[in-house]
């Protein structure tokens, strides 16, 4: 039983350690000050933030779970991972929270310089249904 139990907190380290990287720390691209007469290069999506504040909910979930099933242990407390299981959650919480934080500021820096840099170059938008108010983006 040590053995599966040993093996499942390991499991559940790397897991936590790979998650509290988050999706905007890596994927999104800030924009960068504009280069001649291009138009900005950078993350316009915030499908990246929001798949970090999915992954930090899920984390403050089972944190919360843990830790109650942690602080109501009785005399098994020794084959309990709620405590390792909470501060994992903990650890994958603040590093979720912080990309989210950083994706949803980069996008909208991004929105705001493509919308800045299409104000004055013409972008190419054609209604994708005229009177419609969509646009399509190149």
């Amino acid at each position: 039983m040590q053995a599966s139990s040993s093996r499942r907190g390991h499991v559940l380290l790397v897991a936590g350690l790979v998650a509290m990287n988050g999706c905007s720390a890596i994927f999104v691209r800030p924009a960068r000050s504009p280069q001649g007469n291009e138009a900005p290069r950078c993350t316009e999506s915030r499908a990246a933030p929001i798949a970090d504040t999915a992954v930090g909910a899920a984390a403050l979930t089972f944190g919360a779970v843990a830790l109650g099933q942690a602080l109501s242990c009785s005399p098994n407390c020794a084959e309990n991972l709620g405590l390792a299981l909470a501060i994992i959650s903990g650890v994958v919480l603040l590093g979720t929270a912080t990309s989210a934080i950083y994706g949803f500021q980069e996008t909208g820096r991004c929105r705001e310089a493509v919308s800045a840099w299409c104000s004055s170059h013409d972008c190419g938008r054609e209604p994708l249904n005229p009177g419609s108010g969509t646009f399509l983006r190149p």
